[in-house]
């Protein structure tokens, strides 16, 4: 094998990694959004009716040049309807 399919094998191996490495944070992510909505909804649920209420969400950037977005709660109290 010639010198430059080598590297040319090498650099292909490291962008693959990278990729898979991009792909596993986003699962993991993807499974720490779900998990914390269902503890919002067994939170719900189980608080009688404080739900966590979204004001708005700001927009920043990490030190990477990631955006960020951080939602801003409130917590309100859900009025059930009446029963008649």
């Amino acid at each position: 094998m010639s010198n430059k399919k080598r590297i040319n094998s090498k650099i292909h191996s490291i962008q693959r990694k990278k990729e898979l490495k991009i792909f596993s944070l986003a699962c993991k992510n993807a499974t720490i959004i779900i998990n914390r909505a269902i503890e919002v909804s067994r939170n719900y649920i189980n608080s009688g009716g404080l739900i966590p209420y979204c004001i708005y969400s700001e927009k920043i950037i990490d030190s990477h040049g990631d955006e960020i977005i951080i939602p801003m709660l409130q917590i309100i109290k859900y009025t059930y309807p009446e029963q008649s």
